[in-house]
């Protein structure tokens, strides 16, 4: 009677163990490994075509709003992982995007890394990581959004401070 309850005892934790691993392989567990990276021509290819597309590829800055604010890539949103939750409204409008073109501040930029697997582990298309980021993007003068461009340019020159003699060369 002994070697019976032992073995019940046996079963049921294999029964556990095995029930376990089938629950827990399901869950999809993105890392780093996981994440397709680009260079400066693909990146490029998809910002121009972006432009040019219905909607369907989202460049998307994962850096913080002051620096999105600063300079971007032209056509890019700004869009955070901590901001992304299964459910939330935000996903649902990004599920519109065949393509994703994800950009940081450089090749080791957590947020960018941190956006790029927030969005595979919920499948969200083709999602793609631009890993120059800005820092690449603005060394080899590429095209950018600025802030404060427009205001700077139609303001007018400051009166000079003192005006030179009517005599004077």
């Amino acid at each position: 009677m002994m070697v019976h309850r032992q073995s019940v005892w046996v079963l049921a934790g294999i029964l556990l163990v095995s029930l376990g691993g089938i629950l827990g392989g399901c869950e999809t567990s993105v890392t780093d490994k996981d994440i397709t990276r680009i260079q400066l021509p693909q990146f490029r290819a998809l910002v121009d075509e972006a432009a040019k597309s219905n909607g369907e590829i989202l460049i998307a800055d994962a850096r913080t709003k002051d620096e999105y604010a600063a300079s971007r890539v032209p056509g890019s949103r700004n869009l955070r992982a901590e901001n992304l939750r299964p459910g939330a409204s935000e996903f649902a409008r990004l599920e519109k995007y065949t393509t994703i073109a994800i950009y940081g501040a450089d090749a080791r930029s957590g947020a960018a890394s941190a956006l790029a697997k927030r969005l595979m582990e919920f499948g969200s298309g083709k999602i793609y990581w631009y890993v120059g980021g800005m820092r690449e993007w603005k060394t080899l003068k590429m095209p950018l959004d600025e802030a404060g461009i427009a205001e700077v340019e139609t303001k007018p020159a400051p009166p000079p401070t003192k005006l030179p003699s009517p005599g004077a060369k």
